[in-house]
């Protein structure tokens, strides 16, 4: 038996594949299938509460009468959801009691509150015209929409959700998770002592109006016409967020499948089986090996054959096992999540970690482990004969380092003979690529490289093998950086 036919190949395929092979599976494709107006909704309603921030401020700045209560801006902010939550309240009365406590000034006064009302009105007015529509979407996708990721690929998806989490989307030093803010930001506005405290922390997020959006939409999803259902511990706020994020996934699952489906029905030979197949075949060919396994973070199924591929896993589920899901409605079959291995806030305590944790692709993989008993699940396709990993399609980011590590220490990176080849697909948007395109996105490529072997090269025990692995692997010649059209021909298509 010859080298080549005892060796494989290791190939770890990402978003990026499928897209190649025509799959429109990137966020935006599946957003955009049936959101369109409720996107234009929430950047309504997000307009409308800026608007009101910034005419608020003016009017304080710009009004004859001098507020002396300097917490009453903050306060004042906050009236939209304190309305929400307490529905018999008015801006009337609210505004009397803050402003009958001076008679000095009645004209200026009268005038000043009419501004504030005007004001206050026109937003509430705004969000419960847009939060019917909006309270029926799913909250990932609300939140995903609301940081402006709708053009963003998965991995920025999978940040947004961290640092959704760690609370770093809206505050420079974080000293708890988002659950614990929403649970005692919900708490206090609930409170009926609420608008007669004298000091509101100026660090609190909900200074931020895109959090102060994301507690209306939470309160909109959770109260139906009652706020007794508001008087949740950080627990049952996890689990709410969990359940949003397994019906998120859910949703995604079905539209892979559609979207499979679709694109398998077309009459010509590219659909997309055929797409991958061919793809595969031309990534075995950068090497002298003659066949592979497949380590997938798509959630689509590449079929091992004895021809090309001998073993396949999902790591992170996948759509075949749709029909085979537990009887648990709050599971799902394929998995969203951040790296376990993340750097959280140096001011985020264990308890708030404690509350992240289940968000992590780690967890979750487990969960998905013991909940679906299909063989392949089981397949192990880390062996010891792989003499190269092929990447191609994934963007190597933080979310799957974790992965990758793990990888490269069980194949003992640093003293051993593995190469490693990362393939990238310079054509955008069906356009194709220039020179300077192609060395845009090759340069790109090569600092996603180094961040991720600099950033396995700190976990070695051995620091100066740390130190210079990068260097090591260039000059041994055991990293390639290789253009996806230099490899995938037309013959590999004729055959």
């Amino acid at each position: 038996m010859t080298s080549s036919s005892k060796n494989k190949s290791l190939i770890i395929l990402g978003n990026g594949a499928d897209l190649y092979c025509e799959l429109n599976t990137t966020f935006k494709d599946f957003l955009t299938q049936e959101n369109n107006n409720n996107i234009s909704n929430i950047y309504e309603s997000l307009k409308a509460i800026k608007v009101c921030d910034l005419s608020l401020k003016n009017i304080f700045l710009t009004s004859k009468y001098e507020i002396k209560n300097h917490k009453f801006l903050q306060k004042i902010y906050r009236f939209p959801i304190y309305k929400l939550l307490n529905k018999n309240i008015s801006i009337d009365s609210f505004l009397d009691s803050e402003f009958n406590q001076d008679n000095s000034n009645p004209k200026e006064i009268e005038e000043t509150k009419n501004k504030i009302k005007q004001e206050i009105n026109k937003v509430i007015e705004t969000l419960e015209t847009t939060m019917k529509d909006i309270s029926e979407m799913n909250f990932w996708e609300i939140l995903l929409i609301l940081m402006d990721q709708t053009n963003g690929s998965w991995y920025d998806i999978e940040t947004c959700i961290r640092d959704f989490l760690t609370m770093q989307s809206f505050l420079s030093e974080p000293d708890k998770s988002a659950i614990e803010y929403i649970h005692d930001s919900i708490r206090d506005l609930n409170s009926e002592e609420f608008f007669s405290l004298n000091e509101i922390n100026n660090y609190s997020p909900l200074n931020n109006f895109n959090f102060r959006f994301i507690i209306y939409v939470i309160i909109n999803k959770i109260i139906n016409d009652d706020s007794r259902k508001l008087c949740l511990t950080t627990i049952q706020y996890q689990s709410f967020l969990l359940d949003e994020l397994h019906e998120f996934e859910n949703k995604f699952s079905d539209f892979v499948i559609s979207e499979v489906d679709k694109n398998n029905s077309r009459n010509d030979k590219k659909h997309y089986y055929r797409s991958m197949n061919i793809l595969i075949r031309s990534l075995i060919a950068l090497s002298d090996n003659d066949k592979a396994n497949i380590l997938s973070f798509n959630y689509t199924s590449v079929n091992p054959n004895g021809e090309f591929v001998e073993k396949f896993k999902n790591i992170h589920g996948g759509i075949y096992l749709k029909k085979q899901k537990s009887g648990n409605i709050n599971k799902s079959n394929v998995i969203f999540g951040i790296d376990s291995n993340t750097f959280f806030p140096i001011k985020l305590g264990q308890k708030s970690i404690d509350l992240i944790y289940p968000f992590t692709k780690t967890q979750r993989v487990i969960e998905l482990s013991t909940d679906y008993k299909k063989e392949s699940k089981r397949v192990n396709v880390i062996e010891n004969n792989i003499n190269e990993i092929v990447f191609f399609g994934h963007s190597l980011g933080e979310s799957d380092y974790s992965y990758f590590i793990s990888i490269f220490d069980y194949y003992k990176l640093h003293d051993s003979k593995l190469k490693l080849k990362f393939v990238f697909n310079p054509k955008r948007n069906n356009r194709e690529p220039d020179d300077n395109d192609v060395r845009n996105a090759r340069s790109r490529q090569a600092k996603k490289i180094s961040n991720l072997i600099n950033r396995y090269a700190n976990t070695l025990e051995n620091k100066s093998h740390g130190k210079n692995l990068l260097h090591k692997l260039l000059v041994e010649d055991r990293i390639q950086i290789v253009d996806i059209r230099d490899v995938d021909t037309k013959e590999m298509w004729k055959k």
